[in-house]
């Protein structure tokens, strides 16, 4: 009778990091074309005001946002090749 392994969890996948406070998204997209992808109206928002040269801190403060909530917007835009850092 074959012997039963030790049951291991599954590997973990590991969450890309957040961007750094002063890294430098860059659009990927032109801005009219950020209405045709589904994303939420704060992701909107901070994406049209992605220029190349205001940092993540900077964004976070003209969008009204607490730094780790633009932080995590930039994140998702950059896993879906919205934004690049």
């Amino acid at each position: 009778m074959p012997k039963e392994r030790d049951s291991e969890p599954p590997p973990t996948r590991r969450a890309p990091p957040l961007p750094e406070p002063d890294a430098v998204p860059r659009l990927l997209l032109e801005v009219d074309e950020l209405q045709w992808i589904a994303i939420e109206e704060h992701a909107t928002r901070l994406a049209t005001l992605v220029d190349g040269a205001r940092t993540v801190r900077e964004l976070a403060d003209l969008c009204g946002l607490e730094l780790p909530a633009a932080q995590l917007i930039l994140a998702g835009l950059r896993d879906r090749h919205v934004v690049a850092m």
